[in-house]
């Protein structure tokens, strides 16, 4: 009898381990998701490669967002060219004009929490899956979806924790 008990409280005890082990225990694949990677390299339309700081990426759902000056814009960016508005909450990034010296001219917005931008050199609005956010007094901006609304291609490689975004035509 008293062995009896002793293997139902073995068994029992077991069973419950088994069952809290499932709850709490991580599959492999989604820790790695959250492990922050070691590194971030962009490599541009041009070929030239940047390594992006720590300070300059967050991942936000599943998505890389960037500092303003790693995306790829179809026109040139002025010196100087990069502005928050925080009245209005608007990113504002003016394009250097190449046919007049020394002229600049509004090239792109857009407004934080927004799914849309204004391309300003092009006349349009273009719409994108995840919105350009502030966090700790930084400005971060949806790489991928950027890209591809300018119609860039867009590759994602992810080796011993570096991840390589390559931007071409």
């Amino acid at each position: 009898m008293k062995r009896t008990k002793v293997i139902c409280a073995a068994v029992a005890a077991l069973t419950l381990f088994a069952l809290l082990e499932g709850a709490i225990a991580v599959p492999a694949h989604a820790a790695e998701a959250k492990q922050a990677p070691s590194s971030v390299m962009i490599v541009n339309t041009d070929g030239t490669k940047s390594r992006v700081a720590a300070s300059e990426y967050v991942i936000e759902n599943g998505v890389l967002m960037v500092a303003p000056s790693y995306v790829n814009f179809p026109f040139v960016v002025a010196a100087k060219g990069i502005g928050f508005g925080p009245e209005a909450k608007t990113l504002n990034v003016l394009r250097f004009d190449l046919s007049v010296i020394g002229e600049k001219s509004p090239g792109f917005s857009i407004k934080l929490g927004e799914k849309e931008f204004a391309d300003h050199s092009l006349g349009k609005t273009l719409h994108i899956s995840q919105p350009a956010l502030a966090r700790g007094g930084h400005i971060y901006l949806p790489l991928r979806t950027i890209s591809e609304a300018y119609g860039y291609v867009v590759d994602y490689a992810k080796q011993e924790g570096v991840i390589t975004i390559s931007i071409h035509k």
